[in-house]
């Protein structure tokens, strides 16, 4: 019963935003669609979990109703029931673009050079480690916990940024040229490869939405602008399919790599006969359903206790104990029998660590405000640095599932980067394009 009422409460969602944003991807059928698929995830019980408690599912329905509350409230303030994609100067509007399509190629050039090259520099010190690539894969679980330690020494720092800056900048190249880019192919690659040496999968969702979202993002930009730019439906079909695979091979091989055992207690005869398989899996299917069923846990014991915001800021943190100003915080997740043993459980689980109940609607309800907000101010002025809040607000999202993106350096930090770069990368173009008098 409640899997069809989820499903029933999504589609009308879904069709709501549809009538305010105009466009089928949008934050509100976005993130009605991850969150209503994980819930399904763990209500189908093809591994058996524990059932949720009333708590738990009051924190589910208050979170989704805060972020709905929060694109109900920029509509509201705007006075709009809808919104719409202004006219401007179209062969202005082109040339600016074809400007910024030229600079980000020699960007692109330099940014995928680097994170490829930081990316092969972990392996090489991994090699020195252990002496050869089986070794390597051999000593994932040593890998691991020397990596949270902080003992894999030599690694070089933050140069691995590289490769998601030119996922991100590769989705708009994309965009804009209307086909295939191999930066898009090879900054993936970097990332995959490091994240192989890590054996983590986050890392490989957050390279795959940098690029998904940026893409998608412009390409509505250019539509709704009526700006008519090349676009080869064959190569971004090729570009999809060459992305995907990428990443689903990638993600298969870390899930034997981390973990070949795919007997979990209380799997159903269906669940159990997809061992072994590369997209359906016990253990991929644990993925998706077992995050609701940590946060239940983690709310029935009640036994956790952080410092306030240290989620959502956890690069400040860590970077302020290095420095001696605070405690050294543990930034594992703690792992919960729900029967079987997990440790990740969505972004609730974090923002209820941070600010306790008020996290549970306050955060969301801010997340889809100023998800609202930037999309809005995006497809008015076509800036490049709100195209870079607006997307990393979708990552945010995307990975909500599993923890809060803020979490990750990549997001906070790499966001920050990105949106001062991108900036001054645009006010140059324009600079530039200004007879030399104007100067």
């Amino acid at each position: 019963m409640s899997v069809i009422l989820i499903i029933f409460v999504a589609i009308f969602a879904i069709l709501i935003s549809i009538i305010l944003f105009k466009r089928i991807f949008n934050p509100l059928s976005f993130y009605t669609v991850i969150w209503a698929f994980i819930i399904i995830m763990f209500e189908l019980q093809l591994i058996y979990f524990f059932p949720l408690h009333g708590l738990t599912w009051a924190f589910l329905i208050a979170s989704f109703i805060s972020f709905l509350l929060g694109v109900f409230t920029h509509f509201s303030a705007k006075k709009s029931n809808y919104i719409q994609f202004p006219s401007s100067n179209i062969q202005d509007e082109t040339a600016r673009l074809k400007r910024i399509e030229k600079v980000l190629k020699i960007v692109l050039i330099i940014f995928t050079t680097i994170g490829l090259i930081a990316s092969l520099q972990m392996w090489y010190v991994l090699l020195g480690i252990f002496g050869s690539i089986p070794k390597v894969l051999l000593n994932s679980y040593k890998i691991y916990h020397m990596r949270h330690e902080g003992e894999l020494v030599g690694v070089w720092p933050y140069l691995w940024m590289f490769s998601y800056f030119a996922a991100f900048l590769s989705g708009i190249y994309m965009a804009l040229r209307g086909k295939l880019s191999w930066f898009a192919i090879i900054s993936l690659t970097a990332i995959i490869i490091r994240e192989i040496a890590r054996f983590s999968r986050q890392g490989i969702l957050v390279g795959l939405l940098e690029i998904f979202v940026s893409f998608v993002l412009m390409r509505y930009y250019l539509g709704g602008k009526r700006i008519a730019l090349k676009f080869n439906r064959k190569h971004i079909v090729l570009a999809t399919v060459l992305i995907l695979s990428l990443v689903i091979l990638a993600a298969g091989l870390i899930r034997v790599l981390r973990n070949k055992n795919e007997d979990y207690g209380g799997a159903s005869r269906e669940l159990q006969s997809y061992s072994g398989g590369l997209i359906i899996s016990p253990q991929v299917y644990f993925y998706f359903a077992s995050q609701i069923g940590v946060f239940n846990k983690f709310l029935e014991e009640d036994r956790e206790h952080y410092p306030i915001g240290s989620s959502t800021f956890m690069p400040v943190y860590k970077f302020l104990s290095k420095i001696g100003l605070t405690d050294k915080i543990d930034t594992q997740h703690k792992g919960y029998m729900i029967p079987n043993w997990s440790n990740t459980g969505t972004y609730l689980r974090d923002i209820y660590n941070d600010y306790g109940v008020a996290g549970i609607v306050l955060v969301p309800f801010l997340l889809g405000l100023f998800l609202t907000h930037y999309w809005r101010k995006f497809f008015e002025y076509g800036k490049m640095k709100d195209l870079v809040i607006v997307h990393h607000l979708f990552v945010i999202v995307g990975i909500s599932f599993f923890i809060f993106a803020t979490r990750m350096l990549v997001v906070s930090l790499g966001g920050f980067l990105l949106y001062f770069f991108l900036d001054y990368l645009e006010r140059y173009s324009e600079k530039r394009a200004l007879p030399r008098g104007n100067n």
